[in-house]
C-alpha cells in the first residue's frame, strides 16, 4: 500500500497505523489531516475552523500529507 491517508483510511475507517503515524506529526499536519479525512471537512469548512485562507489550508494540507506519506510508509517498512 502506498502511503497515502485517502488510500489507508477504508470504508471501514481508520486502522491503528494510520491514528499512529497521526500521532508522530506536528500538531498543524494532523489537525488539517483529521479535519479532511477523518470528520470530512471541505476545505472552507477547515479554513473557517482555523481562521486561515482556502489557499493556506490547501498549502498546509500538501504538506500534511506529504509528511503523513513519509511516516506512514517507513512504518511498514518496519513490520
Amino acid at each position: 500500500m502506498k502511503g497515502t491517508l485517502s488510500e489507508a483510511v477504508t470504508q471501514e475507517g481508520p486502522d491503528l497505523r494510520v491514528h499512529e503515524a497521526l500521532a508522530r506529526l506536528p500538531w498543524h499536519y494532523r489537525v488539517v489531516l483529521e479535519a479532511k479525512y477523518l470528520r470530512g471537512l471541505s476545505m472552507k469548512e477547515i479554513a473557517a475552523d482555523n481562521g486561515a485562507s482556502i489557499e493556506a489550508v490547501e498549502s498546509l494540507l500538501r504538506r500534511a500529507r506529504a509528511g503523513f506519506a513519509r511516516v506512514y510508509e517507513q512504518m511498514q517498512t518496519l513490520e
